[in-house]
């Protein structure tokens, strides 16, 4: 006869004791700008901010990496946000003003 082992489920086995398990406590919602004031009273500066998409169909099909240091991407950035460019129009336009001038 083929026989699985108990696990102390079975009728003929003892029952299961319990007595000693709680529940979890339930986590307590806290409003937004409750957390927004603990995080900034902390130091907390919040995560990167999420630009806006300026995406459409451009034609551009190839990718261009590159390191730059942080205070050159922010400043690249910003020149994208105020014009509402997309980045590779700001690389465009950006090379575009450097053969403008005179070397």
């Amino acid at each position: 006869m083929n026989r699985r082992t108990s696990i102390g489920l079975d009728e003929e086995d003892a029952p299961l004791d319990l007595s000693d398990v709680a529940p979890k406590p339930t986590p307590v919602a806290s409003a937004p700008a409750a957390v927004r004031e603990i995080a900034t009273s902390e130091g907390f500066q919040g995560g990167p901010r999420k630009r806006p998409n300026y995406s459409r169909i451009t034609g551009r099909t190839e990718q261009f990496n590159v390191r730059i240091r942080a205070e050159t991407k922010a400043e690249i950035y910003a020149i994208a946000d105020e014009n509402r460019w997309s980045l590779d129009e700001t690389v465009e336009k950006l090379l575009e003003a450097f053969r403008g001038r005179s070397l």
